[in-house]
């Protein structure tokens, strides 16, 4: 079980590191402000998993594989519907760019 659990910690783990560097990489709005509060919120939570994993009698060592196949699939929609927005964001990049080509070229002609 514990393997198990060491899987889902890393899962986790990377969940909130690819979350971190998808945070660094935008610019922010105020209503967006409640996706860093989250962030926060689960690396709070890694570390508690963490704490857990290491102790014997907590809930997490208790818990069936079936909660930890459902916190392994949330985890992996999340992921997903970060790089949906990564995608998304390079993409929003890639036409700037061009656009500031075209500025660039329409200096020179105007």
């Amino acid at each position: 079980m514990i393997e198990t659990h060491e899987k889902a910690y890393a899962e986790i783990k990377s969940l909130y590191d690819e979350l971190q560097t998808y945070l660094d990489s935008i610019i922010m709005t105020p209503e967006q402000e409640h996706i860093c509060l989250k962030c926060e919120k689960l690396g709070d939570k890694i570390v508690e998993y963490n704490i857990s994993i290491i102790t014997n009698n907590s809930r997490l060592s208790q818990s069936s594989n079936e909660v930890l196949s459902s916190l392994l699939e949330e985890v992996s929609l999340a992921r997903a519907t970060i790089k949906n927005d990564i995608n998304k964001l390079k993409s929003v990049a890639k036409a700037a760019s061009a656009i500031d080509k075209v500025l660039e070229k329409l200096v020179g002609v105007v």
